[in-house]
């Protein structure tokens, strides 16, 4: 029995509720353990300032210690909530699709917290050669002084892995577009060329850096992580296929 507009609207409704209670939650807890993870990042910042360049994070007014606070709180809490978020997403689709379109959601939501994490953990060590490779260029500008407000470069990296997390996700559109008969993989192989342009378009849009190390650090595994898609989505069609065509001559 299918459900109704409204009763698919006040399910909604109560998913997004407990998406912004627990991160309500997490932001609480992020307010109160803010400063050791803002130390953590701002000590990857200055170990990774070039000799010779003077850094000195400065607030620019009265209200900015606060907000930077306020921010550390909302992107821990995202961080913890995140997971959940993903399931309840999943766990919101999941009803509306038929009984042999459910099975791969149980594998999907998972494996989709995972990819966000290899994403992000990804990131954490193109970081160092990110930081580096901009404050070069206030090398060139003789007499100068990088003086951030504070929490900037820390917020840079944080969007940055962010960024790459949400780019890991490719995986489940294309297997989902495959699945589904959206695109096939055999339409997806023939234009796999435009395809790597639209990646690398991607990951120059979706990063909040704009230098060639965080770029091709993306874009690259993301390239691989295509291919592979489109094979396992192509391998899953073809299993699904010979198993119907099983029951069909059971019958």
């Amino acid at each position: 029995m299918r459900a109704t507009l409204i009763e698919h609207l006040n399910e909604l409704r109560i998913r997004l509720f407990r998406v912004v209670l627990l991160l309500a939650a997490g932001m609480v807890a992020g307010w109160f353990f803010y400063l050791p993870v803002f130390n953590v990042l701002e000590d990857i910042v200055r170990a990774n300032i070039p000799p010779g360049v003077e850094y000195d994070p400065i607030f620019i007014n009265l209200t900015a210690p606060f907000m930077l606070r306020l921010k550390m709180a909302f992107y821990i809490g995202l961080f913890f909530t995140l997971p959940f978020t993903v399931l309840q997403l999943w766990g919101f689709v999941s009803p509306g699709l038929r009984g042999h379109e459910k099975k791969p959601i149980k594998v999907v939501a998972p494996v989709s917290i995972v990819l966000f994490f290899i994403g992000a953990g990804m990131c954490w060590f193109v970081l160092p050669a990110t930081i580096t490779w901009f404050v070069t260029f206030v090398q060139a500008f003789p007499d100068t002084k990088l003086m951030p407000e504070a929490g900037m470069m820390v917020f840079l990296m944080i969007k940055m892995m962010l960024s790459f997390g949400i780019g890991f996700q490719m995986p489940i559109v294309v297997y989902f577009l495959a699945k589904f008969e959206i695109v096939t993989p055999k339409a997806m192989l023939k234009y796999w060329r435009q395809a790597i342009v639209v990646i690398f378009l991607a990951g120059a849009i979706i990063t909040p850096s704009a230098d060639p190390f965080t770029l091709f650090a993306l874009s690259l595994p993301l390239v691989g992580l295509f291919f592979g898609s489109v094979w396992f989505a192509q391998w899953t069609i073809k299993k699904n296929r010979s198993d119907d065509d099983e029951l069909d001559n059971l019958d």
